[in-house]
């Protein structure tokens, strides 16, 4: 099997972590466990087109960053979420008591007009 400097590098890289973790005294087992992670992923690394790699690196470049910009942002939306809801509430509330207090009259049987809109028109005949 031949080799390209994907493999090579990856290889290096993982018999030096495993030599790290020896050095620093590690289980056999967690040496093996490194070593065995280290060349599948040696081995998936320098199998993969550069193309496919950057394609790869990019979209665990955009996950690192919505991991580390989300939890700031996360409390900020949520007290604007649970605002809008308070909000939404109100805004039924004054429109139910503003149907309540308008419904059967008609709006130009008052002396003096009030408009809730600016496309509603009061007649001249309704005004005193």
């Amino acid at each position: 099997m031949t080799r390209n400097w994907r493999h090579k590098a990856g290889l290096f890289l993982t018999g030096m972590a495993v030599g790290c973790g020896l050095f620093l005294e590690v289980s056999a087992k967690q040496a093996a466990g490194i070593a065995l992670i280290g060349v599948a992923l040696s081995w998936l690394i320098g199998s993969l087109t550069p193309r496919t790699l950057g394609v790869a690196f990019a979209i665990l470049l955009c996950a690192a960053g919505l991991y580390i910009a989300v939890p700031p942002a996360w409390p900020d939306w949520k007290s604007t979420k649970e605002s809008a809801a308070e909000y939404d509430l109100a805004i039924a509330d004054l429109q139910s008591a503003v149907k309540s207090t308008f419904r059967g009259t008609n709006i130009t049987d008052f002396p003096k007009a009030v408009v809730f809109t600016r496309f509603v028109t009061i007649p001249d005949s309704a005004k005193n």
